[in-house]
Protein backbone atom coordinates (compact mmCIF):
# COMPACT_ATOMS: atom_id res chain seq x y z
CA UNK A 1 0.00 0.00 0.00
CA UNK A 2 1.24 3.48 -0.84
CA UNK A 3 2.20 5.73 2.04
CA UNK A 4 -0.26 8.57 2.65
CA UNK A 5 2.63 10.88 3.56
CA UNK A 6 2.65 12.91 0.28
CA UNK A 7 -1.05 13.67 0.69
CA UNK A 8 -0.64 14.51 4.38
CA UNK A 9 2.29 16.80 3.60
CA UNK A 10 0.21 18.59 0.97
CA UNK A 11 -2.76 18.97 3.33
CA UNK A 12 -0.48 20.51 5.97
CA UNK A 13 1.39 22.79 3.51
CA UNK A 14 1.55 26.54 3.71
CA UNK A 15 -1.70 28.05 2.37
CA UNK A 16 0.10 29.86 -0.49
CA UNK A 17 1.74 26.70 -1.81
CA UNK A 18 0.18 25.35 -4.99
CA UNK A 19 2.33 22.24 -5.22
CA UNK A 20 0.17 19.11 -5.54
CA UNK A 21 1.37 15.74 -4.26
CA UNK A 22 2.20 12.82 -6.49
CA UNK A 23 0.17 9.93 -5.17
CA UNK A 24 0.37 6.43 -6.53
CA UNK A 25 -2.89 4.67 -5.59
CA UNK A 26 -2.76 1.22 -4.08
CA UNK A 27 -5.57 0.24 -6.44
CA UNK A 28 -6.65 1.69 -9.79
CA UNK A 29 -8.75 4.84 -9.54
CA UNK A 30 -12.44 4.11 -9.21
CA UNK A 31 -13.28 5.81 -12.51
CA UNK A 32 -11.01 3.39 -14.42
CA UNK A 33 -12.29 0.25 -12.76
CA UNK A 34 -14.80 -2.50 -13.42
CA UNK A 35 -17.93 -2.26 -15.57
CA UNK A 36 -21.20 -1.10 -14.03
CA UNK A 37 -23.18 -3.63 -12.06
CA UNK A 38 -20.20 -5.22 -10.31
CA UNK A 39 -21.60 -4.53 -6.86
CA UNK A 40 -20.16 -7.67 -5.33
CA UNK A 41 -16.62 -6.66 -6.34
CA UNK A 42 -14.07 -4.95 -4.13
CA UNK A 43 -15.62 -1.52 -3.39
CA UNK A 44 -12.41 0.27 -4.32
CA UNK A 45 -12.76 -1.17 -7.84
CA UNK A 46 -16.24 0.18 -8.59
CA UNK A 47 -16.80 2.84 -11.26
CA UNK A 48 -18.22 6.20 -10.29
CA UNK A 49 -21.65 6.74 -11.85
CA UNK A 50 -21.48 10.10 -13.64
CA UNK A 51 -22.26 12.80 -12.71
CA UNK A 52 -22.13 12.18 -8.99
CA UNK A 53 -22.35 14.81 -6.25
CA UNK A 54 -21.38 13.93 -2.68
CA UNK A 55 -21.99 15.96 0.47
CA UNK A 56 -19.21 15.34 3.03
CA UNK A 57 -20.23 16.22 6.60
CA UNK A 58 -17.50 16.17 9.29
CA UNK A 59 -16.38 18.68 11.92
CA UNK A 60 -12.72 17.60 11.64
CA UNK A 61 -11.13 19.78 8.93
CA UNK A 62 -8.38 17.24 8.18
CA UNK A 63 -10.76 14.32 7.76
CA UNK A 64 -13.15 16.47 5.73
CA UNK A 65 -10.33 17.61 3.42
CA UNK A 66 -8.93 14.09 3.00
CA UNK A 67 -12.40 12.76 2.13
CA UNK A 68 -12.95 15.66 -0.27
CA UNK A 69 -9.63 15.10 -2.09
CA UNK A 70 -10.11 11.32 -2.20
CA UNK A 71 -13.58 11.63 -3.70
CA UNK A 72 -12.55 14.33 -6.18
CA UNK A 73 -9.62 12.18 -7.32
CA UNK A 74 -12.09 9.35 -7.93
CA UNK A 75 -14.29 11.58 -10.10
CA UNK A 76 -16.93 12.84 -7.65
CA UNK A 77 -18.09 16.45 -7.29
CA UNK A 78 -17.86 17.30 -3.58
CA UNK A 79 -19.57 19.80 -1.29
CA UNK A 80 -18.57 19.96 2.39
CA UNK A 81 -20.26 20.91 5.65
CA UNK A 82 -18.90 21.07 9.21
CA UNK A 83 -22.08 20.01 11.02
CA UNK A 84 -25.66 18.88 10.52
CA UNK A 85 -27.10 22.39 10.27
CA UNK A 86 -24.70 23.35 7.47
CA UNK A 87 -25.47 20.05 5.77
CA UNK A 88 -29.24 20.71 5.85
CA UNK A 89 -28.60 24.13 4.31
CA UNK A 90 -26.44 22.53 1.60
CA UNK A 91 -29.26 20.08 0.82
CA UNK A 92 -31.59 22.97 0.00
CA UNK A 93 -29.08 24.42 -2.48
CA UNK A 94 -28.46 21.22 -4.48
CA UNK A 95 -29.46 17.61 -3.84
CA UNK A 96 -26.39 15.38 -3.65
CA UNK A 97 -26.33 11.81 -4.96
CA UNK A 98 -24.87 10.61 -1.65
CA UNK A 99 -23.90 11.83 1.81
CA UNK A 100 -20.70 10.90 3.64
CA UNK A 101 -21.51 11.53 7.29
CA UNK A 102 -19.59 11.69 10.55
CA UNK A 103 -21.65 10.86 13.63
CA UNK A 104 -19.91 12.89 16.35
CA UNK A 105 -20.19 16.62 15.60
CA UNK A 106 -21.15 19.78 17.51
CA UNK A 107 -24.29 21.86 16.83
CA UNK A 108 -26.23 19.00 15.18
CA UNK A 109 -24.66 15.56 15.33
CA UNK A 110 -24.81 12.93 12.61
CA UNK A 111 -27.65 10.96 14.18
CA UNK A 112 -29.96 13.97 14.37
CA UNK A 113 -28.99 15.05 10.84
CA UNK A 114 -29.67 11.54 9.54
CA UNK A 115 -33.12 11.49 11.17
CA UNK A 116 -33.98 14.82 9.52
CA UNK A 117 -32.52 13.71 6.22
CA UNK A 118 -34.69 10.56 6.23
CA UNK A 119 -37.78 12.78 6.69
CA UNK A 120 -36.78 14.84 3.64
CA UNK A 121 -35.38 12.08 1.44
CA UNK A 122 -35.68 8.47 2.64
CA UNK A 123 -33.83 7.11 -0.40
CA UNK A 124 -30.69 9.27 -0.43
CA UNK A 125 -27.63 7.00 0.06
CA UNK A 126 -25.65 7.67 3.23
CA UNK A 127 -22.21 6.28 4.11
CA UNK A 128 -21.27 6.81 7.75
CA UNK A 129 -17.69 7.66 8.78
CA UNK A 130 -17.01 6.82 12.38
CA UNK A 131 -14.12 6.44 14.76
CA UNK A 132 -16.14 3.68 16.39
CA UNK A 133 -17.08 0.30 15.05
CA UNK A 134 -18.36 0.86 11.53
CA UNK A 135 -20.43 -2.31 11.32
CA UNK A 136 -22.32 -1.51 14.52
CA UNK A 137 -23.01 2.03 13.30
CA UNK A 138 -24.34 0.73 10.00
CA UNK A 139 -26.63 -1.78 11.68
CA UNK A 140 -28.13 0.67 14.18
CA UNK A 141 -28.71 3.56 11.74
CA UNK A 142 -30.53 3.80 8.39
CA UNK A 143 -27.41 4.01 6.20
CA UNK A 144 -26.20 2.09 3.14
CA UNK A 145 -22.66 1.57 4.42
CA UNK A 146 -20.13 2.63 7.03
CA UNK A 147 -16.39 3.04 7.13
CA UNK A 148 -14.17 3.27 10.18
CA UNK A 149 -11.72 6.13 10.68
CA UNK A 150 -8.92 6.28 9.88
CA UNK A 151 -9.93 5.10 6.41
CA UNK A 152 -8.16 4.16 3.21
CA UNK A 153 -8.97 6.95 0.70
CA UNK A 154 -9.52 4.51 -2.18
CA UNK A 155 -11.77 2.29 -0.09
CA UNK A 156 -13.78 5.35 0.94
CA UNK A 157 -14.37 6.31 -2.70
CA UNK A 158 -15.36 2.73 -3.49
CA UNK A 159 -17.89 2.59 -0.67
CA UNK A 160 -19.51 5.82 -1.84
CA UNK A 161 -19.54 4.60 -5.48
CA UNK A 162 -21.17 1.33 -4.39
CA UNK A 163 -23.88 3.17 -2.41
CA UNK A 164 -24.67 5.48 -5.35
CA UNK A 165 -24.71 2.62 -7.87
CA UNK A 166 -27.04 0.56 -5.68
CA UNK A 167 -29.36 3.54 -5.23
CA UNK A 168 -29.50 4.22 -8.96
CA UNK A 169 -30.16 0.55 -9.70
CA UNK A 170 -33.41 0.66 -7.64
Amino acid sequence: MTSPQPLLDWLLREPNSEQRPTIEPATPPVRDALPRGSLDADPAQLPVPQPTRVLVVDDDAGVRRLAELSLQEAGFTVTTATNGEEALAALTEARPDAVLLDLEMPVMDGREFLARLRELDPELPVVIMTGHRALEARMELPAQDAIQKPFDPWLLAGRVARAVAASRAR
